[in-house]
């Protein structure tokens, strides 16, 4: 059961800012373009936590349901989600150059 409900509350309180607050990925003024680094818990570890948060909740769901079909949408959501990822990180790291530096990771951390 808590797999399925702590990817919920990391869902809830991925764009919250943390203890140290950095700017979200919002314009820091009217009209501006720039893109800050985005904050909050899961930030530390990738650019995407709301992603990593929905893909644990769907792994969680296909473990207690062993359905086909439920592990077949996990690995589909899975695929479409690392791709949405990985565009946002690459646009984070063109948008500011000291964002690669972080050291996170799209969607899994450590690895992708």
């Amino acid at each position: 059961m808590a797999i399925l409900i702590d990817p919920d509350i990391h869902c809830f309180t991925a764009p919250l800012p943390a203890a140290q607050p950095v700017p979200l990925h919002f314009p820091s003024q009217e009209g501006s373009k720039e893109r800050r680094a985005p904050g909050g818990p899961l930030f530390a570890l990738v650019s995407c936590p709301n992603y990593t948060a929905e893909v644990l909740g769907w792994v969680g769901f296909s473990i207690m349901t062993q359905i086909a079909g439920a592990y077949l949408f996990t690995l589909v959501g899975f695929a479409q989600m690392t791709q949405w990822a990985l565009q946002k990180h690459v646009g984070y790291i063109r948008s500011d150059p000291t964002y690669k530096k972080l050291g996170r990771k799209a969607i899994v951390p450590f690895v992708i």
